[in-house]
């Protein structure tokens, strides 16, 4: 619209505006999005993401709306009859409540190649199944933060973390690691106590109330540490010396009775900055015999390591602890692959060459235990073998660089967003889906990636930025591979409200920023049911203009869906769907869901 000389100009764009008023289309259902993407000199970047300016179609659905996506998350394990029994009846059920689409998650869809004649026939039963519904499809993809199927193609493609300068001595015609400095858990063994208070350590919760020297249970020796847990915190703590960017294995036998929360049974090690180092989450039962646990992590850039043994949080019962040790290991899953790269050099300098010095150095159980993709915590370390011909002498001292596999929690693994061979995993597993499901589109399963970002590299980069760069390759693979479907991706890594922020585990770099990398048109799936900084998610994706579903349930975690929903209304925030989510294989209230978010069948 123009003003001039008086006179009121219609242009051709008010008259499609009016048509729009007069027609009853809601013209406030897209977003203007002006972004200035040009760079410093006033040029265009080509590979932004280019919406300048542009209409951003968005929904505008209240809670019993039309809401474009009514989804229902399915994870079980089609290999048995009875699974794909209890698969296909949820699907019924989900198509009578008013449900239009099926998110379809599972391991053998990151290695179809080696799927079973079975599970395959079962695949395409679902498959035929939603096709006869009428429900979407979308399979799982790229499961790079729980990465074992993946992994299972090639076990050296795991993210790990750099091992500098451990020293190697030779010793009748092999190099094997010697501790540099010395290191041990003085009072590991739990033998010596006065009143109830160990020595060695350096302190402990409330000895002779929560922590007690017990004479009458232990593994070995005259005695073991019991802690008494009565509620709250209940630790013992050691701070020791350790060498940056090195390798070290803590070890400790336990015993439970009657824990309220095995999961809170944690031993922690915490560098000098309070950076938590090591994440493995031990499997404990509530009352079980003597058991052995390893925990392996890297000591970074630190130079003195805490170590604490005994329960978090709100726990009831009793745990006797015994035999703990520390020690630096060597070449205990060591990763081999170009960009982690294995040095053995002499301390005066001298390079060493693989093949002529020393034979190829693998480690024979790296991602093979129990089964291919996964990886045992802690076993013996392989050895350097001299070759016949080798430079290196009898007694040298050696300085050896490498890359070790490392694992969080309980037993999660994380694959390389930088590696070409991992991109061609990734390639083959999207060719393999579309050619076995024909999808409506694909979700990117990018989720809790919980280290990252350590490879060698002559480009600086945070965490976030390899995220960015990683995502948006992997949607142009997707677009690439099966034009015109639709892409959903978990909010988490690149929400600054949940996983994209600073010191987020064993990741190098802030994460802030991964969101860069997010095509406007990829369908984001939030599950941030924080009660302090759900609201915060919902404003953030609205404002970027990605449309926005969001996973409720959670097994009766999350927030009531109708609850967030009309938060989200309230506040000016478009939602796009909702997805039924279950952790559990519980759909229970599969029907109940859909009458709160949508008003149940259509």
């Amino acid at each position: 619209m123009k003003l001039g000389r008086n006179r009121l100009h219609i242009t051709s764009a008010m008259v499609i505006f009016l048509l729009l008023i007069i027609t009853g289309c809601v013209y406030t259902n897209y977003l203007i999005n002006f972004t200035d993407n040009s760079s410093d000199n006033g040029s265009i970047d080509p590979t932004a993401d280019i919406i300048n300016p542009s209409l951003v179609p968005v929904t505008n659905d209240s809670q019993y709306g039309p809401m474009k996506y009514r989804l229902v998350y399915i994870r079980d394990n089609i290999a048995t009859a009875k699974n794909l029994e209890k698969v296909e009846s949820v699907m019924v059920r989900a198509k009578n409540a008013g449900y239009n689409g099926v998110v379809f998650s599972n391991h053998n869809l990151e290695a179809l190649d080696s799927a079973s004649d079975n599970y395959k026939k079962n695949l395409d039963a679902v498959k035929n199944k939603a096709d006869e519904l009428g429900l979407a499809l979308y399979p799982c993809v790229l499961t790079v933060g729980y990465a074992n199927a993946i992994l299972s193609h090639d076990p050296n493609q795991i993210e790990g973390l750099p091992v500098k300068d451990a020293l190697f001595v030779v010793s009748h015609g092999q190099a094997n690691l010697v501790s540099d400095p010395d290191i041990s858990l003085p009072g590991g063994n739990f033998e010596s106590a006065v009143s109830n208070r160990f020595v060695g350590w350096d302190s402990q919760e409330k000895p002779g109330y929560y922590t007690f020297a017990d004479s009458s249970i232990k593994h070995a020796g005259s005695q073991s540490m019991r802690i008494d847990a009565k509620g709250g915190v209940n630790r013992i703590f050691k701070t020791v010396d350790v060498a940056p960017y090195r390798q070290y294995h803590l070890s400790f036998w336990m015993k439970t009775q009657d824990i309220t929360n095995p999961d809170a049974v944690v031993p922690t090690v915490k560098g000098e900055n309070g950076m938590m180092l090591a994440f493995q989450t031990p499997a404990v039962a509530s009352t079980q015999d003597w058991t052995e646990y390893d925990i392996v992590f890297n000591s970074l850039n630190n130079s003195r390591v805490t170590i604490s043994l005994g329960t978090w949080n709100d726990v009831q019962g009793k745990v006797w602890f015994d035999d703990a040790s520390l020690a630096e290991i060597g070449l205990t899953n060591v990763i081999r692959r170009a960009d982690c790269p294995l040095v053995v050099e002499s301390e005066d300098g001298i390079v060493y060459t693989e093949g002529v010095d020393y034979k190829s150095v693998t480690d024979p159980l790296l991602g093979e235990v129990p089964d291919p993709g996964f990886y045992s915590i802690y076993h013996p370390s392989p050895p350097i073998i001299l070759t016949s011909n080798s430079r290196i002498r009898e007694g040298e001292r050696l300085r050896v660089s490498f890359y070790s596999a490392i694992s969080t929690d309980h037993g999660m693994v994380s694959v390389s967003l930088t590696s070409p061979e991992a991109q061609a995993i990734f390639r083959n597993q999207i060719i393999d889906v579309k050619d076995a499901l024909h999808p409506s589109g694909y979700f990117i399963n990018y989720d809790e990636i919980r280290v990252g970002n350590w490879e060698a590299s002559d480009k600086p980069r945070t965490q976030g930025q390899l995220l960015a760069n990683s995502i948006r390759s992997n949607y142009n693979l997707i677009r690439s591979v099966s034009p015109g479907t639709t892409i959903f991706v978990w909010n988490d890594m690149f929400d600054p409200y949940v996983n994209a922020v600073d010191n987020y585990y064993l990741c190098n770099g802030s994460v802030d920023g991964s969101y860069e990398g997010l095509a406007r048109d990829m369908v984001i799936v939030n599950w941030n049911y924080n009660d302090k900084t759900y609201m915060n998610s919902l404003k953030f994706w609205s404002g970027r203009g990605n449309p926005m579903i969001l996973a409720g349930y959670y097994d009766g975690l999350g927030l009531p869906i109708g609850q967030w929903l009309n938060d989200a209304s309230n506040s000016g925030v478009n939602v796009a769907g909702a997805m039924y989510t279950t952790w559990d294989y519980n759909y229970t209230d599969l029907e109940e869901f859909a009458n709160e978010a949508w008003g149940g069948a259509k």
